[in-house]
């Protein structure tokens, strides 16, 4: 009302660079940035604020037929201007500035372009023009004195930001300004719409404020940077544009078809997003004027989402600075990698190989392992479609459970140096899925269910020779193979290898994963935490926390700073171990997506009372003063153990995590989901209800059943993290609470077919009761192999059962039967695909020898092996590939 017109401009969207734009995305920007513009201020806007001012005739041909009237350039944009005898002159920055031109356009149409003043500006910005206000108004009015007008275009941030007290220097000018009557003040509309400009000029095309190279400063190294003086190139630029063009345009190819039948017009639909971008409550009333002839409300949703991403990837900040493992360009990947994974969930297509692979390739000043991080945590578990379960399973998959310590291989346990081979083997076999046990520190016995750190990988798995290979072993002694997992020996012998490695990794600042660990280190504060338990352990002669002095048992920070000035060295070398894990892994995790394989991770739910968790968290769990449980865990008497099985892990203290908002099980489950693509929540039954039992009992038969937290700690954790890939293992003493919480969760539970053949039609296990929200396995990883359950039966029962004349047989019977079920994914344990006998069994619940060791035979995956899987797989409708690649 002050000026006539509003002072508000609009802007493109997402702040692209419009000439790097395609059609299509330039018009969406174009048009989403008005809709939002038109609904935050309830009118149309006359101008629009191109991003970085990046224009070219297509730019403005896009913004004048939407209906705008002007846009702002810098004075260097203008190229030449028209003078009133019809001549073109070049135009120079005194002739440009302070001045509009009318721009026509090989439409037919034309553009107002108001002209900024490129030295007034500049030193708002840079020469410490805010420094005082007097001055700045006087600079203000003198600068008119030429044309009339002045006109700065700067960053907001200039005041208050960049600036200190910058704003309190504009406030003054402009009251200085206006109380000296030498000049008013006005805005870009009211100004052009009292003195339309009549003269002619032409725009330089491409060109932009903050690139002297046109917009080269976008996709190339054109020199333009921040810091000339670092060294660091920008050969990155093309690269990662067209990386982020190769997925806008396969993700486009799959969307089409889809489009086709949600929208009237998909176009139309796309362009028209604005109106309702980010508003789901009004998209239900927007849909149905786009909805084409095969309308589903979530999918339209999903697919406008997906668009988005796609568009967002383009924010021209990404290359602005000089760095591609910057913040900017990390957030740009965030949104390819929610395109990709949104787009997988949608369509059925993963892009997300091609798109690892890409950036890869990038040649960063700094490594690329930032980028791809980005892309493994952001494609694994996107913005999921509202309204379906929070684990969609659009794929039919089979896949292979396998511990990562089973792997075949040298030495006396599986590592990650064997984890790329499995890998291979699992793609030759049709198969996308690997499920592995925890992959957390185990206890002395193995079991990776009773773990002294949840939050942590296992330097135990490391792979010596991968450390070997980049310089951190040279000349390490070779370890002796054992055919099954020897616990002892990687004890003694494995692990000191694996430190070694940790400690050349800190005495080489200049080796090429030490900025890694650097950020590593500034960022997982777990890590510290943990290494700080471990050395704390190894300071107290192994002995258990709660038996450690008094001020370090309650984990008292000046006691445990106390420690660290003395023992730091051993701190931080466990510290950098579990970098070495985490480097590792997260290259063998991005080798899976590539290949197309997904990982299944496993977290228990409950966690060793001996642990880095409990010590540090003691107000979460139910213990007394001096540290120990009032109640442990367990089950009651099963299938497994008459006597119930008496785990001994302390028990949560409910309410204390409720009043916490569950903030420990959101950081747990977020930790988790960095190591896989989906996980299984080991007894799941735990949450409805769970078996408490008196700490000084000598078996689990004296426990009883106690109401569990219910869906609250799972909001809370959606709530923090999103729609979460989770699948419930909802085996054991299961009952109605605990079927109604993973159904009102929306989880997919498990089908064991061992389970599913006594005869009896209410089984839930038998294969005609399964569903497709579920995952199927042959068996688990606590029960006999395949084999091994068929020949513990009597014979009366195997010809009862009319399965198969043999145990190896019956191993691949049960396959077939898995294979065929109606679940989504099938899961087989590698014994059973080996059809191998009980010796071995993973783990016998109630028992304390032998369990954990069994190892994958060297070679035991042939040809012959994965040949004849691939068959099964392909057979059964789950395989992602027609053919090996």
């Amino acid at each position: 009302e002050r000026f006539g017109r509003g002072s508000a401009i609009a802007q493109p969207y997402h702040h692209p660079i419009l000439p790097l734009c395609d059609d299509a995305d330039r018009v969406t920007e174009v048009q989403w940035g008005l809709a939002v513009f038109e609904r935050v201020f309830e009118r149309p806007a006359d101008g629009i604020w191109l991003s970085e001012t990046a224009v070219d005739l297509p730019t403005l041909e896009t913004v004048a037929s939407a209906g705008i009237s002007f846009v702002i350039l810098a004075p260097h944009q203008i190229l030449s201007i028209r003078d009133e005898a019809g001549n073109w002159t070049d135009a120079t920055e005194e002739t440009s500035a302070n001045r509009a031109f009318k721009i026509a356009l090989p439409s037919g149409r034309s553009v107002s372009a108001l002209v900024y003043d490129g030295a007034t500006s500049r030193a708002v910005a840079f020469e410490g023009l805010l420094d005082d206000g007097g001055r700045f108004a006087e600079r203000l009015m003198g600068a008119a004195d030429d044309t009339g007008l002045t006109v700065v275009a700067t960053d907001g941030e200039s005041y208050g930001h960049h600036h200190k007290f910058g704003e309190m220097a504009l406030a003054y000018a402009l009251d200085r300004i206006e109380a000296s009557g030498e000049a008013r003040l006005t805005n870009a509309a009211s100004w052009l719409e009292r003195n339309p400009p009549t003269v002619e000029a032409r725009i330089l095309d491409p060109s932009s404020w903050s690139c002297s190279h046109g917009v080269g400063r976008w996709f190339e190294d054109c020199g333009c940077r921040m810091d000339p003086g670092n060294g660091w190139h920008q050969r990155w630029r093309g690269p990662l544009r067209a990386a982020f063009e190769t997925l806008r345009d396969g993700a486009r190819a799959a969307l089409q078809p889809l489009g086709e039948g949600l929208f009237s017009d998909p176009a139309t639909a796309r362009d028209a997003y604005g109106e309702v971008i980010g508003r789901k409550e009004v998209f239900a009333t927007w849909y149905p004027d786009h909805a084409g002839v095969e309308p589903d409300l979530e999918r339209a949703w999903a697919w406008l989402e997906v668009h988005r991403h796609l568009l967002a990837m383009f924010t021209s900040c990404a290359w602005f600075f000089d760095e591609v493992t910057g913040i900017e360009p990390i957030q740009n990947i965030r949104h390819a990698a929610c395109a990709a994974g949104q787009l997988r969930l949608l369509c059925g297509v993963d892009l997300t190989p091609q798109l690892l692979a890409d950036l890869e390739a990038i040649p960063g000043n700094l490594g690329v392992e930032p980028l791809l991080e980005a892309v493994d945590t952001y494609s694994v578990a996107p913005e999921v479609i509202s309204e379906r379960p929070a684990f969609y399973l659009p794929e039919r998959r089979a896949g292979v459970l396998l511990p990562v310590s089973a792997l075949g291989g040298e030495g006396p346990i599986g590592s990650l140096d064997g984890a790329r081979d499995f890998i291979d083997s699992l793609a030759r076999s049709g198969m996308s899925l690997w499920q592995i046990l925890p992959l957390v520190p185990t206890d002395d016995l193995g079991s990776p269910y009773s773990s002294w750190s949840t939050l942590s990988g296992n330097p135990d798995l490391v792979g010596l020779a991968g450390c070997d290979r980049v310089g951190l072993l040279a000349g390490a002694a070779e370890l002796p193979h054992r055919e099954r997992v020897d616990y002892a020996l990687t004890r003694d012998l494995k692990r000191p290898q694996v430190l070694a490695a940790a400690q050349a990794l800190l005495d080489r600042p200049d080796h090429p994963w030490a900025a890694e660990l650097a950020r590593f280190i500034e960022r997982a504060s777990w890590a510290t935490e943990a290494a700080t338990f471990y050395a704390l352990k190894r300071a107290h002669g192994g002995a258990p926390w709660w038996e450690w002095p008094e001020a370090l048992r309650r984990f008292e920070p000046d006691a445990v700073e106390g420690f660290l000035k003395e023992h730091n060295k051993d701190m931080e070398l466990w510290r950098a171990a579990l970098f070495l894990f985490e480097h590792q892994w997260g290259a063998v995790r991005r080798y899976a997506m590539a290949r197309g394989v997904r990982l299944v991770g496993d977290m228990p739910i409950y966690v060793g009372r001996d642990s880095v968790d409990v010590w540090a968290n003691q107000g979460l769990f139910e213990l007394n003063a001096d540290g120990a449980p009032l109640r442990v865990a367990g089950v009651p008497p099963d299938a497994y153990s008459e006597t119930g099985q008496l785990w001994g892990n302390p028990l949560f203290d409910w309410e204390a995590m409720a009043r916490d908002g569950y903030q420990w099980w959101i950081e747990r489950v977020s930790r988790t989901l960095e190591h896989c693509d989906a996980l299984r929540i080991d007894h799941f039954i735990g949450f409805a209800r769970y078996w408490a039992v008196p700490a000084e009992a000598e078996d689990a038969r004296e426990g009883s059943w106690i109401p569990g937290p219910g869906r609250a700690v799972f909001d809370a954790i959606s709530k923090a993290l999103g729609h979460l890939p989770l699948i419930a293992e909802d085996l054991g003493s299961v009952d109605e609470t605990t079927i109604a919480l993973r159904d009102a969760l929306g989880l997919p539970g498990m089908k064991v077919i061992q389970f599913g053949l006594d005869g009896n039609p209410d089984n839930p296990h038998r294969a005609d009761a399964h569903t497709p929200l579920s995952v199927v396995y042959t068996g688990t990883h606590d029960g006999p192999t395949a084999r091994g359950w068929w020949e513990a039966q009597d014979p009366g029962a195997q010809e009862w059962l009319n399965l198969a004349n043999d145990g190896r047989e019956a191993a691949r019977a049960m396959t077939k039967i898995a294979l065929d079920s109606e679940s989504f994914w099938a899961i087989v344990p590698l014994q059973d695909l080996l059809e191998l006998d009980d010796s071995a069994r993973m783990n016998r619940p109630g028992t304390m020898e032998e369990n954990w060791v069994w190892r994958a035979p060297v070679g035991s995956l042939g040809e012959d092996v994965t040949g004849a899987m691939r068959a099964e797989v392909v057979r059964s409708g789950r395989s992602l590939t027609a053919a090996p690649s």
